[in-house]
């Protein structure tokens, strides 16, 4: 399965076959893909010292949300 995000990831965990590659995107060397993006607090899919993204065990997507650079970058009139 290719595409990053949480919901590729846990699509690839709900196949019948084994999911054996999870593509978290489209890498380039100018990005830290170890840091979560300015809208998250922390990563969805951290890929673990072995290379293995883990899945959450909670419900949901579980992304931790950052409401605050949310309600900052909103465009208002």
């Amino acid at each position: 399965m290719y595409g990053g995000g949480v919901g590729n990831l846990h699509a690839l965990c709900g196949t019948a076959g084994p999911g054996l590659y999870y593509e978290p995107g489209l890498l380039h060397p100018v990005f830290d893909y170890d840091a979560p993006p300015p809208w998250l607090n922390e990563l969805a899919d951290p890929v673990d010292d072995g290379g293995y993204a883990q899945v959450s065990r909670q419900p949901g997507l579980v992304m931790d949300i950052n409401v605050d650079f949310i309600n900052d970058s909103a465009v208002r009139p």
